[in-house]
């Protein structure tokens, strides 16, 4: 075991990867913005528990999607697994391991994927979404995709050091006009400022995290961004973050009119955004 720092970080990798599964359908996208997302849960089977002399306890368990069909992906992802736990003659937590099948967790990613319409002119027609697999590693985060990704530095002012063409296309920004600068460009007044802070509060710690926040694009256009942020290392092994990687998915903007008291916060919040938008730009995405 890591940590208990480790065990957080890999369960909100975990909680990332869960929210995009059916991304980027209509149905998935239309989910999002009326702020549903897909959720997981595991059931534990503890009339099956067993222990051992070694003060170790094991348990079957199974880590099941209980909404994911319902935001747009094809089916459901449910994979059985085994939890142990080993404890100290004090009782004591030692270390907690669930141990899964990933090949299977894999292909039930790759079952829920569905074929959508070409995302562009490049895209093959008919192709499959691709599987919400988390990238760990720079190599990784810079191949080819037909998602909209940056990769920044991992450290203030999270200076842009890749840009790939589907974020070029969605944001409006050529590669050689944000390199070297930051995701902080796509700011404006109704970035609501408490979503970017709460993404990077979880940066700074080096975890995954995600937020959907009113972007803009270069020409100024407003635009509902689901942005998934993955913590990376410089070659594989490495435990050190070394970069991040921003995944961006357009989504549509909330068709429900929002009550009076919500409208009145989100005036406060774009009024704030405005106060602290230029300070917030040199460590933002």
């Amino acid at each position: 075991m890591r940590g208990v720092a480790a065990l957080v970080a890999d369960a909100q990798s975990l909680a990332v990867c869960v929210e995009a599964i059916g991304a980027p359908s209509a149905k998935w996208k239309a989910a999002r913005a009326r702020g549903a997302r897909v959720q997981a849960a595991y059931e534990v089977d503890t009339a099956c528990m067993s222990s051992s002399a070694d003060n170790v306890a094991m348990a079957r368990f199974v880590f099941c999607t209980t909404n994911a069909a319902a935001c747009g992906a094809a089916c459901e992802c449910r994979v059985p697994g085994m939890l142990r736990c080993s404890f100290s003659p004090q009782n004591k937590l030692l270390s907690c391991e669930f141990m899964f099948d990933i090949m299977s967790f894999m292909q039930q990613l790759q079952c829920a994927s569905t074929s959508p319409a070409p995302r562009s002119e490049a895209a093959h027609a008919g192709a499959a979404y691709e599987v919400p697999i988390v990238a760990n590693t720079l190599e990784m985060a810079c191949g080819v995709s037909a998602e909209a990704r940056a990769v920044t530095s991992a450290v203030a002012p999270y200076a842009v050091v890749h840009a790939n063409a589907a974020w070029s296309q969605l944001c409006g920004y050529g590669r050689d006009e944000v390199l070297g600068g930051s995701m902080g460009c796509l700011q404006g007044p109704s970035t609501d400022q408490h979503q970017v802070a709460s993404l990077m509060a979880a940066v700074r710690c080096g975890h995954p995290a995600s937020m959907t926040v009113t972007n803009y694009r270069k020409d100024g256009t407003p635009f509902q961004n689901y942005v998934r942020a993955f913590p990376l290392s410089s070659a594989a092994g490495c435990a050190d973050t070394t970069h991040y990687l921003a995944v961006l998915e357009e989504i549509p903007f909330a068709t429900m009119e929002p009550a009076p008291f919500l409208r009145a916060a989100a005036a406060e919040a774009a009024a704030h955004a405005r106060t602290t938008s230029a300070g917030a730009a040199q460590a933002a995405f």
